[in-house]
């Protein structure tokens, strides 16, 4: 039924194609001794392990009381463990030099093993040999290698028993010993030798360790592919050897002479539900292990294949480098990328109250995009690109021309659950951005006032280039307390910060104008030079009369370089040619109108929607304003110190001698305390008593408010 070639006249070391023992096969004897093996030392070392326990717990002498065996140290034998251990352990750990060169090399041993076993299934599955040929000596070698490792990763261990029953023991179990006792009697069996092929799922582990796979989906891409073809390696010798072998309980020998490349022919045929029909399974157990592998491995096919033909489509979509070839301005959005947040972001940064922003977003983020965030991209494909890369690359860093962009926001997770480990995320970012391009601005999300006091120390960090830190945390306390000193002022700064559609008017006039207040926004522009000389009140005035807008704050130049953000400064200040402006406006072309204003030509303007450029030269020296133009210069954060005398301040508020004088004195005595970052300053200190509400002050708060009502 086999072949009638004898097998002497193909392979001259075998005595005849399949070596019997009184009629019958020795597979099984070689399956239990690899069983025994194993069963054998998982019950020596469950007895080694409870019977410790148990000892350990009767043990009620004290120790001074104990006898050990004359000669015996009981520290010299626990010392001598640990340096075992400790030796074992740097020799196989990968963290070390010797660890790493072992890993290398092991992972060699299996790629080598796998195309020795490729080699051996030429042979048939059992057979005797008249002496040792090339390719079972070498894995006679392979198999002293892995019993060496075996030992090394087993005196390692902290807990020897879950290293007996781990996946590479087990692979070593029924590998090794039927090779030993091959050896010896001289009767080779191929046995379960394509378990090797499993050892290629550490394919990703060893590539990481060579520092070939840099990001998420390089490492997702050869974890899947180590996967696929582990598995299908695995199952085409399953495949092979019981259709080699027949099955077991047949009094008629039943084999099917099938190559171990027909075998993986079969599986990919089966797989891919083609099936051909030209190779088919005689045996009944090769057809029951394909009805289990049909159930179990179509499955792992039909998930793993389109995902790994995805990656490798997009991966090129994603990898490409930003080219600036319009000389457009960019930003460069890393950290927390979600649709959530990406969603977020572009709502706010795009909202047509800001006009027309002529401003690149890219996005970079460390993993690949799932399909919902694809489309998102591709909605917005004009003014945001994703790249996938990490920002702690220098290489990913040059992709979006870090070093050129007008600044980088780093983004963090609202709903982490561990607020350090996303601070110290966005911290080494930070680091890294400062440490390959020094002049990009930074603008990073953190959520505690602690984590951003480190921000002081990293190198090229520097606030007056516009480098800020936004803190969640702080800013809600701050919202809190400034709420309970103003009520309603964080909801006032809330609607400002947030942009909102504009919605019809209805209800009570109260509402009406809540919502056209929910309507406005902050914006900057520079005043043009018909607001020279004026007063800060005469030009909120003239704001507000002609041109509809609410002016807040100036920016103001105290000496050569500094600058800083006075809200509603004295008169003693006069408002200077190109001063910037703060205001509150409906949208960003109602916030031009302050830069394009003209006494001259535009004094006798009753509607300011129609107010156009004019033709003079009166303001033909104001900037355009745009964000992507904004220098910010020496700006310093604004902590309400005027360049004028604050008795001259206080002298606008119509107070008496005696009462600037006490003013004066107390301000003196005061002093700014400003934290770690500059950007805020602590207040006086108040007694508790003094700010609890008693319940005699409640009851005459409540009369208080009765009587308003």
């Amino acid at each position: 039924m086999l072949a009638f070639i004898p097998a002497s006249s193909v392979h001259p070391h075998l005595y005849e194609e399949y070596c019997t023992y009184r009629g019958h096969r020795l597979w099984g004897a070689y399956f239990c001794s690899s069983l025994s093996v194993f069963v054998g030392g998982l019950v020596i070392l469950l007895i080694w392990k409870f019977g410790s326990r148990a000892l350990r717990g009767l043990r009620v002498m004290p120790k001074h009381n104990r006898t050990h065996p004359q000669g015996v140290n009981p520290d010299a034998v626990l010392s001598l463990r640990n340096s075992l251990r400790t030796w074992a352990f740097s020799i196989i750990s990968a963290q070390r030099r010797p660890g790493k060169i072992l890993t290398l090399f092991t992972f060699c041993v299996h790629l080598c093993s796998v195309v020795t076993y490729m080699i051996m299934t030429a042979y048939p599955v059992e057979y005797c040999m008249q002496d040792y040929s090339t390719v079972f000596m070498v894995d006679v070698v392979f198999n002293l290698f892995y019993v060496v490792n075996f030992g090394l990763r087993f005196i390692a261990a902290q807990d020897e028993l879950l290293v007996w029953v781990e996946l590479k023991s087990l692979i070593d179990f029924f590998t090794i010993t039927p090779s030993i006792i091959s050896l010896f009697t001289r009767r080779a069996w191929l046995g379960l030798k394509f378990l090797r092929a499993l050892h290629l799922l550490e394919l990703p582990r060893v590539l990481q360790l060579l520092n070939i796979l840099h990001s998420n989906t390089s490492l997702k891409l050869t974890r899947l592919i180590s996967v696929l073809v582990g598995s299908l390696l695995t199952a085409a010798g399953v495949v092979h050897l019981v259709e080699n072998s027949g099955d077991p309980w047949s009094s008629v020998p039943n084999t099917n002479l099938l190559t171990y490349f027909n075998s993986v022919y079969f599986l990919v045929v089966t797989m891919s539900t083609v099936g051909y029909g030209d190779v088919w399974l005689h045996t009944v157990s090769g057809r029951f292990f394909t009805i289990i592998f049909i159930t179990t491995g179509l499955g792992l096919f039909a998930s793993y294949v389109p995902e790994v033909i995805g990656i490798i489509i997009n991966r090129k979509r994603f990898d490409g480098s930003y080219t600036n070839t319009s000389e457009e301005t960019h930003v460069v959005v890393c950290g927390h990328i979600t649709l959530a947040s990406a969603s977020a972001f572009m709502k706010e940064f795009l909202h047509k109250d800001r006009g027309d922003v002529h401003i690149k977003v890219l996005f970079l983020g460390n993993f690949h995009p799932d399909q919902e965030l694809v489309a998102f991209f591709n909605l917005h494909f004009v003014q945001a690109s994703f790249y996938e890369g990490s920002v702690l690359e220098r290489h990913d860093q040059e992709r979006v021309m870090m070093s050129e962009a007008s600044a980088c926001l780093i983004l963090c997770d609202r709903f982490a659950d561990d607020q350090n480990n996303e601070d110290v995320a966005n911290l080494m970012r930070v680091i890294s951005i400062k440490r390959y391009c020094p002049d990009t601005r930074v603008i990073v999300q953190m959520f505690k006032h602690s984590s951003k006091a480190y921000l002081q120390n990293v190198p090229n960090w520097d606030w007056s280039r516009g480098d800020a830190v936004i803190c969640l945390a702080e800013l809600k306390l701050g919202f809190m307390a400034q709420s309970c000193q103003v009520p309603g002022l964080s909801t006032l700064l809330a609607n400002l910060f947030t942009m909102q559609s504009e919605v019809e008017n209805e209800g009570n006039r109260w509402q009406n104008l809540y919502r056209e207040g929910i309507f406005n926004e902050m914006y900057t522009e520079y005043l043009s030079s018909s607001f020279s000389g004026l007063s800060f009140a005469q030009a909120s005035k003239l704001c507000f009369l002609k041109l509809k807008l609410l002016l807040i704050g100036i920016e103001y130049q105290n000496g050569d370089d500094d600058l800083s953000v006075l809200v509603n400064p004295p008169s003693s200040i006069k408002i200077k040619n190109r001063t910037l402006g703060f205001f509150i406006a409906s949208n960003a072309a109602h916030a031009k109108r302050a830069s394009l204003y003209c006494l001259r030509c535009h004094s006798d303007i009753k509607d300011p929607t129609k107010m156009r450029p004019c033709t003079c030269n009166n303001c033909k020296d104001v900037p355009s304003r745009n964000f992507s133009t904004v220098n910010l210069g020496c700006r310093r954060p604004s902590l309400g110190v005027l360049s004028c005398s604050r008795s001259d301040q206080l002298c606008e508020l119509g107070l008496t001698e005696k009462q600037l004088q006490q003013c004066v004195g107390r301000m003196e005595r005061e002093e700014v305390k400003l934290d770690s970052t500059g950007l805020f300053h602590w207040c006086t200190p108040v007694p508790l008593q003094d700010v609890t509400l008693v319940r005699l002050s409640y009851f005459v708060f409540i009369l208080f408010r009765t009587k308003l009502s």
